[in-house]
């Protein structure tokens, strides 16, 4: 078994919390760029993020280390982070350590 596949077994046998999101943009670092890429859900674990059309995407395969800007509060700047799944457009980065904000605030600095 892979490392996505254990993590995303992983996911599934538990019950998260998430904040849900459609198309809020935010920026991920990696390979000394700095890109545009869509917040699909967040929870204080990780983010689902989802590669934008005509943009071109390097350092989003699994294990690489990146730095996300959800664009959402002060707590959701320069994210340091794993990517730990990726599947198609979409790819998953673990923070390591989880934020210090409640579900409530950050779906609600989505909603804004």
């Amino acid at each position: 078994m892979g490392h996505s596949e254990h993590y995303e077994r992983a996911a599934n046998a538990r019950i998260r919390l998430m904040a849900f999101a459609f198309n809020h943009s935010s920026e991920i670092s990696a390979c000394d760029a700095r890109r545009p890429i869509s917040l699909v859900n967040v929870h204080t674990g990780g983010a689902r993020l989802r590669k934008q059309r005509g943009v071109a995407y390097c350092g989003l395969n699994v294990g690489d280390s990146v730095v996300l800007d959800l664009r959402l509060l002060s707590e959701t700047t320069n994210l340091q982070g794993r990517v730990v799944w990726a599947a198609g457009e979409d790819v998953f980065v673990d923070f390591g350590t989880p934020l210090s904000v409640g579900m409530a605030d950050l779906q609600s600095a989505i909603g804004n």
